[in-house]
């Protein structure tokens, strides 16, 4: 961003449209370069987060379409319990 800004001002300067850079010149060429970098930032985080979140539904769909490991309900029974249990 600073080096299209830098080379645009020197393009400016180069074109003899002025002979002197003034304080009020690099003032603007630096707000402006702020100014158009945040909105560049927010984009590129709003990217990031959408590619995280892809991936996270990647993730719980993958989980989701696992097989489970009991499949019969012999496997589900409990094993015949051994010694005595109190009554009452």
């Amino acid at each position: 961003m600073y080096l299209v800004a830098g080379f645009s001002l020197g393009g400016v300067f180069l074109a003899g449209a002025s002979q002197t850079l003034t304080a009020g010149t690099i003032v603007a060429f630096t707000t402006l370069q702020i100014r158009l970098l945040f909105p560049t930032v927010q984009l590129l985080r709003v990217s990031v987060e959408v590619q995280t979140s892809l991936a996270l539904f990647e993730r719980i769909f993958n989980y989701l379409d696992l097989r489970p490991a009991i499949v019969d309900e012999v496997m589900i029974r409990a094993p015949p319990a051994r010694g005595r249990t109190p009554s009452r």
